[in-house]
């Protein structure tokens, strides 16, 4: 079972891509502890949850764990349903701007991501760019440089992609705010997975 302790003090930074936890069981892992990611809390400071980058607010007063096993029944905060988690990110948000971090001082925050949010559309555009490329180079022997090349394909709301692209390769990265990874996939002799890939 894979879990992430939630302690009084303070959050402890840990990212987790979900799809490996909920296809297969994993070893028992604890995060350290709880202060040494986020910084030493104030009394009365409370950890918060954010869905698809917007804070919802504290987390469940109690609920100091959020349970990632397989078979959990219940959902998980915020009433966001396992099927349609994409990723879980613990991190730590920075007071003065409301910016996500995965350490240093700050408020924590379990960053919960949805399939239908914007970190979880990276995935499908990105293959859709994969697919564009490939019929692109079927036809023309070079791949394509700029997103506005590839017919009626456009980005999702609130995700950036930037594609790059050369002689005999391409890549493209997709970012959203607040989601500390990206997914990228490419082509060619890029070295890049012609899969899209998410990490932090």
């Amino acid at each position: 079972m894979t879990h992430l302790e939630l302690g009084t003090g303070g959050l402890a930074v840990l990212s987790l891509a979900l799809a490996p936890a909920l296809a297969s069981p994993a070893p028992d892992t604890r995060a350290p502890a709880p202060d040494m990611k986020c910084g030493p809390q104030p009394e009365g400071t409370t950890a918060l949850v954010a869905i698809d980058g917007v804070i919802q607010g504290a987390l469940p007063e109690g609920d100091q764990r959020l349970d990632l096993a397989p078979d959990a029944a219940r959902p998980l905060y915020g009433g966001v349903d396992r099927e349609d988690l994409f990723w879980v990110q613990v991190v730590c948000m920075d007071p003065r701007d409301s910016t996500f971090h995965l350490g240093g001082d700050g408020i924590p925050v379990a960053s919960i991501w949805t399939k239908e949010g914007p970190a979880g559309q990276m995935p499908p555009a990105l293959a859709e760019i994969v697919e564009a490329q490939r019929r692109h180079f079927e036809s023309h022997g070079n791949y394509v440089g700029d997103l506005g090349q590839i017919g009626s394909f456009e980005s999702p709301d609130r995700v950036e992609i930037e594609l790059e692209s050369g002689a005999d390769w391409w890549i493209a990265t997709a970012r959203t705010e607040r989601f500390l990874g990206q997914c990228t996939a490419g082509g060619g002799s890029s070295g890049a997975p012609p899969e899209p890939r998410c990490g932090g």
